[in-house]
């Protein structure tokens, strides 16, 4: 819907999660409402963001934020790990052409040498 004014951005949906319970966002809508009088004020978004502080989100006990950090960092380095496994068959991978064109007689440089060279009577 184009109201001649900058577009209504995406906001967030409503949020459902099993650590964090319901946190509803009604307010975040209705503040880009076209007309001023349909949107919230102040205190009722106050109050909105008040609730989502209270929630079990904001009240995560401080080890368990510590076992979820482990957790990230084991799911981080195991994506590294898994780049440098690709990374490293794709670089051996990358270095033994050359030598299969070479050896195939398809290297730009000429064929490989198969047999040594005969040398004329002269």
């Amino acid at each position: 819907q184009d109201h001649g004014l900058w577009p209504r951005p995406r906001v967030a949906q409503d949020h459902q999660d099993e650590r964090c319970g319901d946190l509803r966002l009604d307010g975040a809508g209705e503040c880009w409402d076209p007309d001023p009088h349909g949107r919230p004020d102040f205190g009722s978004i106050l109050k909105q963001l008040e609730v989502i502080e209270q929630s079990a989100l904001f009240q995560m006990p401080l080890e368990s934020f510590h076992s979820l950090q482990e957790d990230w960092k084991l799911e981080i380095q195991h994506m590294f790990d898994d780049l440098r496994t690709k990374e490293k068959a794709l670089s051996i991978r990358s270095q033994s052409r050359p030598l299969q064109l070479w050896i195939s007689g398809k290297d730009p440089m000429g064929p490989a040498p198969l047999q040594a060279p005969v040398s004329s009577p002269g």
